[in-house]
């Protein structure tokens, strides 16, 4: 390329000179006369110039050319592979529970204590202000101090009262529950403590038929002395009354169930008669005859006669008609007997 140009230039001297009219030529005059041209000095100067510039700068281009290629072989040989990979933290995808809040600015501030105890105490002045009214208030209603049913009215409207009369307006009773007092002999206190301390003890309101039970209740209370006049005991029941059948001031007959006796001998309470001996009873024998035997009676009981001694289970005793009868008389059973005693066997 250099050579080039350089031929180019040498051919742009030559017709320069060529072309350019001499300075001792006259128009018009013969060309006889031939001068050496002077251009080619200065023409020599000028290419040499060129040449130098030219070798600078292709000594500057392989410099450039040289360095890069001396970079391209520190790098290692260039290939078109997937760029190297680059370090990096993985973290996973879950699902869980994230709070939300709501971030704001706020002030700290002192906890006033002083303050505080004031209000407090504030509110209890108001709170007894209001149960003070609630007091002022209750005095406007009569209010009666238990459960119960009031009686005839003891004053009328237009008498005078005051505030300590004896009689008051009204008298309350309590009736549920209600409580009956009774007596017992005082031979019985022994048994009653006893089973006591086993448990609490039934009582039976019974109606003054003997027969009918009003309620039922439970021992409540033993007195603490015997009457020496009468040689009884009181004792105090109570009734949960909750048919009102119970009123104050009723008379009824008490009941205290005081044990279940196993396998009692029994039998109906006409059966046992009296004597100057005690009491005894007809027992009839194998030969329809009559025996006269004494017996220890415990208890009658709604027309049952509790034998403890003097009767075994099985013996045939006369309930009805013991006025016509003596030791050894012979007897004959009714059929009235006969279906009851059959009734009984089975």
């Amino acid at each position: 390329m250099v050579v080039g140009f350089l031929e180019r230039m040498q051919k742009h001297d030559e017709i320069t000179t060529a072309g350019a009219p001499r300075r001792n030529e006259t128009r018009g005059a013969s060309p006889s006369l031939e001068i050496p041209a002077a251009r080619p000095a200065k023409s020599s100067k000028k290419l040499s110039v060129i040449v130098l510039c030219a070798l600078l700068a292709l000594g500057a281009l392989w410099a450039v050319r040289e360095y890069r290629a001396r970079a391209a072989a520190k790098k290692g040989p260039a290939t078109r592979s997937e760029p190297p990979a680059v370090p990096v933290v993985a973290g996973a995808v879950v699902r869980k529970d994230v709070p939300i809040y709501l971030d704001g600015l706020g002030t700290v501030q002192a906890f006033k204590k002083a303050l505080v105890d004031q209000f407090d105490a504030a509110v209890k002045a108001d709170q007894a202000a209001i149960d003070s009214a609630k007091v002022q208030l209750q005095y406007t209603t009569i209010v009666s101090p238990i459960d119960g049913r009031t009686g005839i009215r003891l004053v009328d409207q237009g008498n005078i009262v005051h505030a300590n009369d004896a009689t008051g307006l009204v008298v309350i009773t309590q009736l549920r529950p209600i409580s009956v007092v009774f007596t017992l002999p005082e031979q019985t206190l022994n048994d009653i403590q006893k089973q006591m301390a086993a448990g609490q003890l039934t009582v039976l309101a019974v109606d003054r038929d003997n027969s009918t039970v009003l309620s039922e209740g439970k021992l409540a209370v033993i007195d603490n002395q015997i009457d020496t006049t009468t040689g009884t005991i009181k004792l105090k029941a109570t009734f949960p009354n909750g048919d009102l059948r119970l009123w104050p001031g009723q008379f009824v007959n008490a009941r205290l169930w005081l044990t279940t006796r196993k396998d009692g001998t029994v039998v109906p309470a006409s059966v046992i008669q009296r004597g100057p001996e005690g009491a005894y009873a007809f027992v009839i024998k194998d030969d329809s005859t009559v025996q006269i035997r004494p017996v220890k009676v415990s208890q009658i009981e709604q027309g049952q006669a509790l034998i403890d001694e003097g009767l075994q289970p099985g013996e045939r005793v006369v309930v009805d008609g013991q006025y016509k009868l003596q030791a050894g008389s012979r007897v004959k059973l009714s059929q009235s007997a006969k279906a009851e005693e059959n009734d009984a066997g089975r």
